[in-house]
């Protein structure tokens, strides 16, 4: 939602979008070449994201891999419009980005949404997916993604502003007006949708 409100609103947010599933019939809109890498990051250090885990130790970041983020970036960087991504997985790897944009004399720039939700919402939605098997490996996986972003946030050397939403609110139409005047852009509202919130209900999902 967050991610559609910013490109129908002249905020690129890629140009090569996965199609629209029926758990999210307006799209996606996550840059391919972010996830590809992501993954690839994440697999070369143990981790995949499809296992639905809670364990996770951290990347191991090579110069290659540093190199190949850089590139995504600097093809991203061509656009004459602002522009950004959105991957859950950078939460898991956002050093590694941080470190490219720093390289690319790009972080000075840059500027990070964190959109937080409840985390029993987070859980519920996952069991609906079918993506983790109770309500609560769901919550596990939600409170690693968020404890490892907040890390990646703290460091003193390479945090761009930041600017946290929630969800439940967002998707009331609220604090839109916080987050124009944070991306300095007006937003097209009609990209939020209070009837995709699909984490309202459980649909047989139980803890663990």
């Amino acid at each position: 939602m967050l991610a559609g409100l910013l490109h129908n609103s002249g905020i690129s947010m890629g140009t090569q979008f996965r199609m629209p599933l029926p758990e999210n019939p307006k799209g996606f809109f996550e840059e391919e070449s972010f996830r590809l890498e992501n993954d690839r990051v994440l697999r070369q250090s143990g981790y995949t994201v499809e296992r639905w885990e809670a364990s996770f130790r951290g990347i191991s970041v090579t110069a290659a891999d540093c190199a190949r983020a850089r590139a995504v970036l600097a093809r991203l960087n061509q656009s004459p419009n602002k522009w950004g991504w959105k991957d859950p997985r950078t939460c898991l790897t956002l050093r590694l980005w941080l470190t490219a944009l720093k390289d690319l004399g790009l972080l000075e720039s840059t500027k990070v949404i964190v959109i937080t939700r409840d985390v029993q919402a987070v859980a519920r939605s996952l069991c609906n997916r079918g993506n983790v098997e109770c309500l609560n490996q769901g919550a596990a996986l939600c409170k690693m993604y968020n404890r490892e972003l907040t890390e990646a946030l703290s460091g003193k050397s390479m945090t761009p502003p930041v600017c946290y939403v929630q969800y439940e609110r967002l998707i009331q139409g609220l604090d839109v007006d916080r987050l124009e005047s944070f991306c300095s852009s007006r937003l097209d509202r009609s990209s939020i949708d209070p009837f995709l919130n699909r984490s309202g209900q459980s649909r047989g999902s139980k803890p663990c």
